[in-house]
């Protein structure tokens, strides 16, 4: 599987607003275009436009990224269409990653709950640090784990072989 990718458009971030996920993943629905749009806010926020990422397989729209420094350090957070989960895409979305961006550790965060996404992040490449945290999210307690990577950084000649 090879994926292609660019930066994300509005009506990316309008059909992003249509996913819906099931279950106790429904808190990654995203709220609708217009309110990001009028409060300038999560897929809409121009200070945060350039760190979006859509991808494809061929031409269908498979998922999405955004990047940001917090307290000095490189996170990413990934959103995968509903239809397309536990097919590998999210693993192959962050292998990606190492082709959009230079870094030298990439962290994200993971609800203590979802090892659907931590199996995946792990086959990735991270690894769980430190103790699960607390994150009061649209003022509800939220218990996470911080979990990094590290890129290794392989010649080009050892690439090509």
């Amino acid at each position: 599987m090879r994926l292609s990718y660019r930066k994300m458009t509005d009506d990316d971030v309008k059909e992003i607003c249509d996913w819906h996920y099931e279950g106790r993943y429904h808190v990654y629905d995203m709220p609708s275009f217009e309110l990001m749009a009028y409060y300038q806010v999560g897929l809409m926020n121009p200070k945060e436009r350039n760190q979006y990422y859509v991808y494809f397989d061929g031409n269908q729209f498979i998922g999405f990224t955004s990047v940001e420094m917090r307290k000095n350090k490189l996170y990413v957070a990934i959103g995968v269409h509903p239809e397309f989960l536990n097919q590998g895409y999210g693993q192959e979305i962050l292998y990606l990653i190492d082709e959009l961006y230079d870094y030298e550790c990439l962290y994200l965060e993971v609800r203590t709950w979802n090892d659907r996404a931590r199996v995946c992040y792990e086959k990735a490449g991270f690894e769980i640090v430190g103790k699960p945290y607390l994150r009061i999210l649209e003022g509800k307690p939220v218990i996470f784990h911080e979990m990094k990577k590290v890129k290794l950084n392989i010649p080009k000649l050892v690439k090509q072989r």
